[in-house]
């Protein structure tokens, strides 16, 4: 499914929205529980980790929970109403957010940059390796087209 068809039936899909709930999720529980203890254990030993990586993880623990924040969506035909969690929209650590970041790549590659590169297909190319490699003299017997 392409970015555009993604798109549609996101807006226009009969589907019931069911809320991503990350406290039930094993990895979520392991890193609630000891994340801070890890961080006091090193700060015990005079280390600290970098801000990214701190910041990673308070994030983490931050998407998809309502009590950090939410957008109420409301249907205009059955007027009903959902509670939407803000995202962390992190890349390195969050399973949610990238699967979906990685979803609207490949869609928006499959759309949209693919499609214009049809020619580029066809086309023959060639790697430069040293000329004294055995591959390469083999490679030579079979010419591109």
């Amino acid at each position: 499914m392409g970015l555009q068809q993604h798109r549609k039936m996101r807006v226009t899909s009969p589907a019931a929205y069911s809320r991503h709930r990350p406290e039930t999720t094993l990895l979520y529980q392991i890193i609630r529980e000891y994340w801070p203890e890890f961080q006091a254990g090193l700060a015990s030993q005079g280390k600290f980790l970098p801000g990214y990586i701190t910041k990673e993880f308070d994030e983490y623990l931050k998407c998809g929970r309502l009590e950090h924040g939410f957008l109420r969506v409301r249907c205009e035909s059955c007027h009903d109403e959902k509670l939407v969690a803000f995202r962390c929209k992190r890349r390195g650590f969050c399973p949610s957010c990238g699967a979906r970041r990685m979803a609207d790549s490949a869609a928006l590659l499959v759309d949209e940059i693919l499609p214009q590169m049809k020619d580029l297909w066809n086309t023959c190319w060639e790697v430069p390796l040293p000329t004294a490699s055995p591959w390469v003299r083999a490679a030579r017997q079979y010419p591109c087209k």
